[in-house]
């Protein structure tokens, strides 16, 4: 279910109610209006669609009208409109939202594939949007067109699960793949290359930069070897050319997702459970 803490995670307090499915695993945020929240599922085989808070948490509502089917994977916020969101949703491709969850609209012309992970607005240039797909690459999506366009020179990765912009440089993303790595590109997504540095990890669930720290960024893996040597969190210092283990006070090392506030609070969710530190 849903968990709500007021203290930075000290202390938690269900908030569940209206929930029509308890498995949430993605999360957004209006940055306009932390009270309005949405959730997907994230599970391919819980069809729940997205849920909705407008009150901080206190009640959900289901937010489904157009989507088809409704095992929605990823939702990501317009920053400069939070009213206008993306969805992905596994077998049934993008779509988009121009009111707040209100009506969707499949918005997936010139993706090669209804199958996804992630539909990511870009930070420093909010006019992109990359979506990683399952089998298919990385697509993106400039303002005021409608066709997805391949974005995926030099990335030898067939399935992307996670990217990130660079808040303070527009040219500068990451994209995290399960058993191909980390790739970085520094033209704007246009053309990317593998990085190796430090990095003994090839699946990788998460990357996120630091928000007030220029350069820093974190990645959450899984180990290989299930919960063996090589997983966990890594920290880079470089804008993700080189990595080093950040694992202290981990009891695994299989981590499932990652999230850095503006306050330098690091939040880990891993198989054992959630853990935070401060950066």
């Amino acid at each position: 279910g849903m968990f709500k803490s007021k203290d930075v995670g000290k202390f938690w307090e269900t908030a569940s109610t209206g929930l029509s499915a308890l498995n949430v695993g993605r999360l957004a945020v209006d940055p306009w209006n932390p009270d309005v929240v949405y959730a997907a599922p994230a599970y391919i085989n819980i069809p729940s669609g997205i849920q909705k808070t407008s009150d901080g948490a206190k009640t959900w509502t289901a937010k489904n009208k157009g989507l088809d089917p409704l095992t929605a994977m990823w939702i990501e916020l317009d920053r400069s409109n939070p009213a206008t969101a993306y969805t992905i949703v596994w077998g049934g491709g993008i779509y988009r939202t121009y009111n707040g969850g209100d009506d969707w609209e499949k918005a997936s012309d010139g993706l090669p594939g209804l199958n996804g992970y992630c539909v990511v607005h870009g930070e420093a240039d909010p006019k992109v949007w990359l979506a990683g797909l399952d089998g298919s690459g990385l697509y993106r999506l400039d303002e005021g067109a409608d066709r997805w366009v391949e974005s995926k020179k030099g990335l030898t990765a067939s399935s992307i699960w996670h990217l990130a912009q660079d808040p303070n440089d527009g040219n500068a993303w990451l994209a995290g793949a399960p058993e191909a790595g980390l790739f970085k590109s520094t033209d704007g997504a246009k053309s990317w290359r593998k990085v190796t540095k430090g990095l003994m990890v090839s699946d990788i669930y998460r990357v996120v930069y630091h928000p007030k720290k220029p350069g820093v960024v974190y990645l959450g893996s899984k180990s290989a070897a299930g919960n063996g040597p090589g997983g966990g969190v890594f920290r880079s210092t470089d804008g993700g050319e080189s990595w080093a283990p950040d694992n202290a006070g981990l009891p695994s090392l299989n981590v499932q997702d990652l999230a850095v506030t503006s306050t330098g609070l690091i939040y880990v969710g891993t198989d054992s459970g959630l853990f935070y530190k401060q950066d």
